[in-house]
């Protein structure tokens, strides 16, 4: 695996009820740590995507990270 893979929230999407995946569409890309995880995802009434996932710092110390988005 790419070492920047881990520092980073990437996005697939399916059309066909997941026979078949898109590219991947990086939703972020500036993680520090590689200690990056449980996303959750939302569609707003826009339609835009909003996710959210935390991120360790340094040690024990983690934020919260999100990301507004969209498929277009």
């Amino acid at each position: 695996m790419d070492k920047t893979a881990r520092n980073r929230r990437v996005a697939r999407v399916s059309d066909d009820n997941g026979d078949t995946w898109s590219e991947e569409m990086t939703v972020y890309a500036e993680g520090k740590s590689g200690d990056i995880g449980y996303p959750s995802t939302v569609q707003l009434d826009d339609g835009s995507l909003y996710t959210v996932w935390y991120e360790v710092q340094e040690g024990w110390f983690a934020k919260l990270r999100a990301a507004r988005w969209s498929i277009d």
